[in-house]
């Protein structure tokens, strides 16, 4: 059982250090064997992308209206004990029917916030741009923001002051259903 155990912790180990310099560019490293690389890569076709996400990539949020009052999406973050750390898959359902709900919009309908852009959602009298959820089981209805913001870059990390990017938003009355 021991003996199994090793080859397994081996086999795991040869893996990630195939996985590696398969997906590395070319360098002293590399395996030039392409048949190897050919075969691995029909297996696992994005390499690390699958496991990673680009840290340049816009940041969405979400805001709903209730009462009056703007507030963050509730069901965020994904590790909080209330999405039982991860497991709960509500808030991944959120994504998918915000992914389908975002390119509505047309790109004339988003507007360009500088500053903190919760104040922004909150001053604003553009119009509120209808949307369709033809979500099953909708979790996104009645009025809500989407803000897309670009992270802060690394290399501001040590700055004093916290700094705001530009963000852009647009309000939706998002209608649940097929028409």
């Amino acid at each position: 059982m021991r003996a199994l155990y090793i080859v397994g912790q081996l086999f795991v180990v040869m893996f990630v250090i195939l996985t590696m310099t398969i997906s590395l560019p070319h360098n002293p490293l590399s395996i030039y064997n392409t048949e190897v690389t050919s075969t691995f890569q029909s297996f696992l076709p994005e390499g690390w992308a699958f496991f990673t996400r680009n840290p340049k990539e816009d940041e969405v949020i979400i805001y709903y209206k209730e009462n009056g009052k703007w507030i963050q999406n509730p069901l965020t973050p994904l590790s909080k004990p209330g999405n039982s750390f991860g497991l709960n898959r509500l808030v991944r359902a959120q994504s998918v029917e915000m992914a389908m709900i975002i390119p509505q919009p047309s790109e004339n309908d988003w507007q360009h916030c500088k500053g903190n852009f919760v104040d922004c959602i909150k001053k604003d009298t553009t119009k509120i741009i209808e949307v369709r959820n033809i979500s099953p089981m909708p979790i996104l209805k009645d009025t809500i923001a989407i803000v897309s913001y670009s992270p802060v870059p690394w290399a501001w990390s040590e700055l004093k002051k916290s700094e705001e990017m530009p963000a852009k938003y647009v309000i939706l009355k998002v209608l649940c259903g097929k028409k």
